[in-house]
């Protein structure tokens, strides 16, 4: 098993979420808006996840 993390401050969602559209993962832990870890948790869920067209998710 390979573990990493993350530690962002006063970073741009948009570009964050571009970056890590290529990274698979869970969060752990986060003081993210609810909202925001959702579009955070769409775009580590899948490899057809991109902050233009997020991944399904299990509601939908």
């Amino acid at each position: 098993m390979i573990t990493s993390s993350i530690w962002l401050r006063n970073a741009v969602e948009d570009k964050v979420l571009d970056e890590l559209k290529d990274v698979r993962g869970r969060i752990l832990r986060t003081s993210l808006s609810k909202e925001a870890e959702e579009r955070l948790t769409r775009v580590l869920s899948g490899p057809t996840a991109t902050v233009d067209n997020p991944a399904p998710t299990m509601a939908q």
